[in-house]
Order: structure tokens, then sequence, then C-alpha cells
């Protein structure tokens, strides 16, 4: 699988995450996974790295963000 970061910016707030897709071809799908409430990032403690690796073998592309203020994510200060 491929890993790729990315980040999403609206207003003043900037989410950061990744997205991994399957090797070999075009994903059927993609499936979004967000942390719960709470200073988690795009791993959700130890809970999403396992789901984010059998998805993609699967044929799902897999996206998944840091909370804001988490990780890469950030409130930006727009002046």
């Amino acid at each position: 699988m491929t890993r790729t970061d990315v980040s999403v910016i609206s207003g003043g707030t900037e989410l950061s995450g990744s997205v991994w897709t399957p090797d070999g071809g075009a994903p059927t799908a993609v499936v979004s996974m967000y942390p719960g409430s709470g200073p988690s990032d795009r791993d959700n403690d130890v809970f999403f790295p396992p789901i984010r690796e059998e998805l993609p073998r699967s044929g799902f592309a897999v996206a998944s963000f840091d909370n804001r203020g988490v990780g890469s994510s950030r409130v930006r200060i727009v002046g």
C-alpha cells in the first residue's frame, strides 16, 4: 500500500492526515476514519493501524485524520 500525507484547510482550521491506497490499481471505495473526542491522532492510539492495513489489501483506500490541535492538525490564526 502507498501512504500520502494530506492537509485540508477550512476557515481557520487545518486538518492533517494520511491517505493509504492499495498497490496495483485504483481503489473501489474510500473509507474515512476520524478519531473520537479527546487528543487523538490519525492512529487513534492503536485502534486504526490494523484496520488500515487490511482495507487496502481488500481494494479500499483509507483516509485518516488528526483531531484539531493534535499531531499536524492545528487552528490557524488568520489575520
